[in-house]
């Protein structure tokens, strides 16, 4: 993360991702292959799960392909059976809030408006939304790839949610882990800083520093 970052115009509105920044998910450390292994992926076809995973993961995001529907490829083409009811629950089981950072949120609420701008799979929002790892309330503008058809990094999004906070591209902040995404925002002129879901504490002073609150 870079330790120079510094607002160079007004923030009017700051959209933050979900995954590695509001809540922690199975990127960090090696959580992801354990819980493959949980649901009965075999060690021999871990690569191949992976693959299929990869290969598929744009449709989940973009709300063309339900998990359910995937567990049945994994099946008929992994000649496996997985260890789940619901593919989609035993992931968001395995999600937990961000703490440090939802406390630090309604600061952040009083003196900014602010949005979700997330990568999710059908469903899977509302299930974090009920299971509460994140709250409903206090977001100006709520933006569901899984809903809109379209997932970060593409551009289209970053337009389509610049549309919906109705102000100037410099003006938004931008909150992701992802340097892809970041790069894909800065590029359209938006402000960014990069989360390091690896280094909560550290990210969260810098991310207080940047917005002086």
């Amino acid at each position: 993360m870079n330790d120079r970052q510094e607002i160079k115009n007004p923030i009017e509105f700051i959209y933050f991702d979900l995954g590695g920044v509001l809540f922690i998910d199975l990127m960090v450390s090696n959580r992801w292959d354990t819980f493959i292994k949980e649901i009965g992926v075999p060690l021999e076809l871990e690569s191949s799960f992976n693959n299929l995973y990869d290969k598929y993961e744009l449709l989940f995001n973009t709300g063309q392909m339900h998990t359910e529907e995937f567990v049945k490829i994994v099946e008929k083409e992994l000649g496996i059976k997985l260890k789940v009811d619901s593919l989609l629950e035993a992931l968001l089981e395995q999600f937990y809030p961000n703490k440090y950072l939802q406390l630090l949120l309604p600061t952040i609420q009083q003196r900014f408006k602010t949005g979700l701008l997330t990568n999710m799979y059908i469903g899977m929002l509302n299930g974090l939304f009920d299971k509460n790892i994140i709250s409903r309330e206090g977001w100006e503008v709520i933006i569901d790839s899984s809903k809109v058809g379209l997932a970060k990094p593409d551009k289209k999004i970053f337009e389509f949610a610049q549309k919906q906070a109705k102000v100037s591209a410099n003006n938004i902040l931008f909150v992701d882990n992802s340097q892809e995404n970041i790069g894909a925002a800065r590029n359209l002129g938006w402000q960014t800083f990069l989360y390091d879901p690896a280094d909560i504490e550290r990210s969260n002073q810098k991310l207080r520093k940047l917005l002086e609150v």
